[in-house]
């Protein structure tokens, strides 16, 4: 890419990069001050459940462990990754859910699951993910599991928009199934950017994903430990920011 047609691209792209916002679930030991959702366990040890990153118009609720185990072990880095254990043969009634709350339009760019198998673990993990509804149905990703660390990436899953309560509503859903029990999640972060005005009142999310990889703006794939930067998904048409 020439010079100037680079720069051109950048400055573009410079006014969704500082009004994205990135909210993180990394299960800090020592959390957000003050942190409202503690979890912990006997074999590990205790970490926040609150994300960080929330505003006072965009916020994520607490993830919800429901119908399995979660045992967070300490990376060693202030952040931990939690082990999960009671997950079946196939998606049933255990899950992790993650609710998202917004009191202005905000598009979700991207959904970024940082997570790893275990041995003899689990050997898919299924997404699922949902705009002003509970539970939802509709699944975004299913793909095997590795046994080293991987991302899972979802890239644009629609609009947030407040309806008439004032308050727009989303639900993440992951849930690991086959093989064997167990999963560990690492970390799950929620980019987003304020919604395009379209004059369409509600956007659903897609069914499908495109599968290629996020890449940089010279083609490179970009890895789980990316810098923070500027990326475009595999149609090229979508800002990311990894941090």
């Amino acid at each position: 890419m020439r010079p100037l047609r680079l720069l051109s691209v950048l400055s573009g792209l410079l006014p969704a990069l500082l009004s994205a916002q990135s909210l993180s679930y990394a299960w800090p030991d020592l959390g957000p001050d003050p942190c409202d959702q503690w979890i912990g366990c006997e074999a590990g040890c205790s970490a926040c459940n609150t994300p960080r990153g929330s505003t006072s118009w965009f916020t994520g609720t607490g993830a919800s462990w429901i119908g399995i185990t979660a045992c967070p072990h300490a990376k060693g880095d202030g952040d931990a990754t939690v082990l999960t254990t009671g997950w079946t043969a196939m998606p049933g009634d255990g899950m992790v859910a993650i609710g998202l709350v917004a009191l202005e339009p905000v598009q979700v760019d991207s959904i970024f699951i940082g997570h790893a198998g275990t041995e003899d673990g689990c050997e898919r993990l299924q997404v699922r993910f949902g705009i002003n509804s509970g539970l939802p149905q509709t699944v975004v990703r299913d793909e095997a599991i590795a046994g080293d660390a991987q991302y899972t990436v979802i890239t644009d899953a629609g609009c947030i928009a407040p309806g008439e309560s004032g308050i727009g509503i989303a639900e993440i859903v992951l849930q690991a199934y086959g093989g064997g029990d167990g999963w560990w999640l690492d970390d799950v972060r929620v980019v987003t950017s304020p919604c395009l005005s379209t004059g369409i009142d509600a956007v659903a999310a897609p069914a499908a994903q495109d599968p290629r990889p996020v890449r940089d703006l010279l083609g490179r794939p970009v890895g789980r430990y990316a810098a923070q930067g500027i990326y475009l998904d595999a149609r090229g048409g979508r800002v990311v920011v990894l941090h």
